[in-house]
């Protein structure tokens, strides 16, 4: 990086200008195009995913689970924090800072608390998961419970990065001859930015990463030990359903302790590829982020490839839910073989597609039903 390209962003203490999304140091030919390129797919994987997800919840009783409120809640948290990339992707492509000093503190403010309302929510599924196998095989956490329990984390996920819209405001910086506006961060007198920033990444990050590990060791370990019995002619451990499957009827969906240690290993298996994917994608964000508070050397061209990285994981969740649970796959196949049917019949005459129409559906709810009722077979 030549010294004329960054030059502009050395402030007078010898310290880098950390930008944000405007990027106006030397990156490598073509970044700017491949990062709105790799954006606008996210955007437009994640509102599709997780939306299909939420309307799975809406159209199908069954899904409506303890387990699957927190599901929920995710795909909400995901859906919104990638209601902010279109912003992002207008500042990549301008460079300055166009959109007001309003927009400025609320996009920071909201990637903050939807990315920790998505920590605490994969946190709860991990906690969940474990009383369900482990000290209460069979039984789930209640739906009032549940939904305390949410009210409290989105409560914690909106007051706790207040003091990072605080710190959010519009600056200017002079570069090559002209006066350049970003959404910098200038941290009040009375705000230890080093306190809250160190606990933020431990609290929603740090701590929540080790409770989930912990987690899903002693569920893969008890899991592990009921198939090991199964196989030798025992019976295995632990309630039976799939998280997004019917959560408090599994052990009636379920023949026998070889079937429920299946889906125990599924749902294991679709648990810890949700919470490596976050740690993967989560962990360079929070690093450069705490190194942009402290570090007089991290620019916007180093955080936004971060920052790409971390939003792609609101496109991933659906597909992890549609790849390992069977009830959700079955349901995004019902859902996409309904549009289907509908496109088919409109060279049909009003009245007569619409009769059809409701006949399809209610065929493929009883469908979808009865193979619920049955049983994850195929999985």
């Amino acid at each position: 990086m030549g010294s004329e390209n960054t030059s502009c962003l050395v402030d007078e203490n010898n310290r880098t200008v950390f930008t944000f999304f405007s990027e106006f140091a030397y990156h490598w030919p073509g970044q700017t195009e491949v990062e709105v390129l790799v954006l606008s797919v996210v955007l437009v994987a994640a509102i599709f995913g997780n939306t299909m997800v939420l309307i799975a919840m809406l159209r199908t009783p069954r899904l409506r689970t303890s387990i699957n409120l927190v599901v929920g809640s995710l795909a909400v948290s995901d859906l919104l924090t990638a209601s902010g990339i279109p912003f992002i992707i207008v500042t990549l492509v301008k460079q300055q800072w166009v959109l007001g000093p309003a927009l400025c503190i609320i996009i920071v403010y909201v990637q903050f608390v939807f990315g920790i309302s998505s920590t605490l929510s994969l946190t709860l599924v991990s906690v969940e998961r474990y009383l369900h196998v482990s000290v209460s095989p069979g039984r789930t956490i209640s739906l009032p419970a549940t939904l305390k329990l949410l009210a409290v984390s989105w409560v914690v996920s909106f007051l706790f990065p207040v003091p990072v819209a605080l710190a959010q405001t519009v600056m200017t910086l002079r570069c090559r001859n002209e006066n350049l506006q970003f959404c910098g961060v200038t941290w009040p007198d009375r705000i230890r930015d080093d306190v809250y920033m160190g606990s933020l990444i431990a609290l929603f990050f740090v701590d929540p990463v080790v409770v989930m590990t912990v987690c899903y060791v002693r569920i893969f370990i008890i899991v592990r030990s009921s198939s090991a019995r199964v196989k030798h002619g025992g019976g295995g451990r632990g309630g039976g359903g799939e998280a997004g499957g019917d959560g408090d009827s599994g052990g009636h969906c379920c023949q026998g302790s070889s079937r429920t240690s299946d889906l125990q290993l599924r749902l294991v298996k679709m648990s810890i590829s949700i919470v490596l994917a976050f740690v993967f994608m989560w962990l360079p964000f929070f690093i450069l982020s705490f190194m942009g508070v402290h570090s007089s050397s991290i620019t916007s061209e180093e955080f936004t490839p971060t920052l790409v990285l971390a939003l792609s994981n609101t496109a991933l969740n659906p597909l992890l839910y549609g790849y390992f649970n069977t009830s959700f796959r079955r349901e995004f196949k019902a859902i996409r073989g309904t549009c289907c049917d509908a496109k088919s019949r409109d060279v049909r005459s009003e009245g007569a597609r619409v009769k059809e129409a409701d006949c399809s559906c209610g065929k493929t709810r009883r469908a979808v039903d009865t193979m619920m009722t049955d049983g994850m077979r195929d999985s």
